[in-house]
Order: C-alpha cells, then sequence, then structure tokens
C-alpha cells in the first residue's frame, strides 16, 4: 500500500465512490472550518486515483472545511495552505478504500447506523467476514447487527441515509413539519423489533403511526430514538397486547415530555469522544448517558 504527500486546490478534488459518507452536515463542516482557521490541520485527508481524478477516500468534511476557507477566509487559506490542500495519495483497492473509510468515520459518531449498516453491506460482498469486519473495525457483532438492521430499515423505508443532522430546529406551536429520514428509519426500524418480540403484525401500520405521532409531537432526531427506546423497553416486559402499541407510542411521547433534556452540538477531542465511546460500549449505555454522568459528577466536585 504505497503511499506519498501530494497537495491540491480542495476545489478539484471529488468525494471517492467508496466513501462511506453519504452527506455532510452544514454546521458540522462550519465549526471544523474554524477549527482548522485556529490549529491548523492535523490529519490529512486521503485520497485515490478513480477513474483518472483524484478523490477523497477519508476526510471529506476536511475537504469541504478547507473549501469553505478558501472561499470566506482566503487569508487565513493562504497561510495554512501555501502550496495547497496536503493529502495523502494511496493506492487503494475497493475493498481497501471502503475500509480506511468506514474505520476513520465509525468512532468519531459523525455516521449514521444506516451508513454503517451500508458500508458493512459492502464489504461483505467484497469478501470480508464478518468476524474480520468485527476485528479491524473494532465493532462488537452486536453493532454490527444494529447497524444492519438500520439499513435493511431505510431501504424499506426508501430513504437515502444521511450525515448526522446539527443541532434540531426550533419548534414553532402550530407548525407542521414534514417526517425526517430518522424519524422514518427508526419507525421502521421499532417496528421490525416489535415484528420478532411477535407483538406486531402490520409493520407498515406500525411505522405509519409512529412518524404521524413523532411529527406532530415535533421531535428531533435524538428525541424519536428515546422514544424508540421507551416503546421497545415497555414493550419488552411482557403482557402487552398487540392492540396496546397505540398506547405505547403516546406513554412513551408523555414520557419524553417529562424529561427535562436540552440538545447542543458539542465538538468533541477525538480522543476524549474515542474514551467516552469506549466507556459507553462496556457499560451497554449511551454515549449521551456517559457524557451526562461525567458532567454532573464533575459539576458535584465543583461546587463543593
Amino acid at each position: 500500500m504505497s503511499e506519498e504527500l501530494r497537495f491540491f486546490d480542495p476545489e478539484e478534488l471529488e468525494k471517492s465512490s467508496r466513501n462511506v459518507r453519504r452527506s455532510v452536515d452544514k454546521l458540522y463542516v462550519e465549526r471544523l472550518a474554524e477549527n482548522i482557521a485556529q490549529v491548523g490541520l492535523q490529519n490529512y485527508p486521503i485520497v485515490r486515483l478513480e477513474g483518472g481524478k483524484y478523490k477523497v477516500v477519508a476526510g471529506w468534511a476536511r475537504t469541504l472545511a478547507v473549501r469553505k476557507l478558501k472561499s470566506e477566509m482566503p487569508e487565513v487559506y493562504r497561510r495554512l495552505f501555501p502550496k495547497g490542500l496536503p493529502c495523502r495519495v494511496m493506492e487503494l483497492s475497493d475493498r481497501e478504500a471502503l475500509m480506511i473509510s468506514l474505520s476513520e468515520n465509525i468512532h468519531t459518531r459523525t455516521l449514521t447506523a444506516e451508513e454503517i449498516g451500508a458500508a458493512v453491506e459492502e464489504l461483505r460482498k467484497l469478501g470480508l467476514s464478518e468476524d474480520e469486519i468485527e476485528r479491524r473495525l473494532r465493532l462488537a457483532s452486536r453493532e454490527i447487527k444494529q447497524a444492519l438492521e438500520a439499513w435493511e430499515a431505510a431501504k424499506k423505508a426508501g430513504v437515502i441515509p444521511a450525515g448526522r443532522p446539527g443541532r434540531p430546529p426550533e419548534k414553532r406551536a402550530g407548525r407542521r413539519r414534514s417526517p425526517t429520514r430518522k424519524i422514518v428509519v427508526t419507525a421502521y426500524l421499532t417496528a421490525r423489533r416489535l415484528v420478532r418480540k411477535g407483538l406486531l403484525e402490520d409493520e407498515e401500520e406500525f411505522a405509519r403511526r409512529f412518524v404521524k405521532a413523532a411529527v406532530e409531537a415535533g421531535l428531533s432526531g435524538k428525541e424519536v430514538e428515546r422514544v424508540s427506546r421507551m416503546i421497545l423497553a415497555a414493550a419488552g416486559k411482557g403482557g402487552v397486547e398487540k392492540p396496546n402499541l397505540d398506547w405505547l407510542i403516546q406513554q412513551a411521547l408523555e414520557k419524553l415530555r417529562r424529561e427535562d433534556i436540552v440538545e447542543r452540538v458539542v465538538a468533541f477531542r477525538r480522543r476524549v469522544a474515542d474514551a467516552v465511546s469506549e466507556l459507553a460500549k462496556r457499560r451497554g449505555v449511551k454515549f449521551d448517558d456517559i457524557v451526562n454522568e461525567l458532567l454532573e459528577a464533575e459539576l458535584k466536585r465543583l461546587k463543593k
């Protein structure tokens, strides 16, 4: 796997066909551009030659951020990148390129479960076993299964995976929203799991009801995930009959309304994000839960 450092005009680079990112949130790019302007680019994008053009295998968000610097802060761009954007040019097979892209992005929590699932499915087609995928990506079998489930739900729902959203839009009373990709995929994913529990026969009808309730409540992506977990937890306690599924949805929404949760977009140092992710994985909880636990403990300590 040969490698050399070369400099490119960021405007001329394109995204590789093996880059696992389907899209990048604008807010994330803005934050990244601000960070690069302050501390420089610490990790160079990886590119390979595809169809006579150099395309970005890993580091597409960084490439977009440097483009933003070039157009909006040209003096900063010229100071930081007098020769152009430095990139690691590598000779990579499709499988190697896909593995590098997925490996670099998977632990930054900037990929959706569907994007991970789509990449894992493609790696399988390219000849990698599930054991090898687990080992090389440091993913548990459970995480791979969940990602593949999300990808199957996305395909069934007929939506294309997109990058993780930034801060959710403000909710405005009386304003109806269209269902987001996150709402639709989560609805189908929840329905599939209820089918496996033997609590649901009409997957399409439940997904429709879930989407309708989530849109009417004006839920963000993370709120939809919390409602889904509440529904599955309640259904898993036993004694829940199929006609009570509407009641489960409403009970979960009511419980969510009683929670005092505020969403914020926060930029973590990579090593911190990796450490928190590992801790959350070991405890079998969500990333947000660990962050809240650590912050609450530190706030108590500071008050003493």
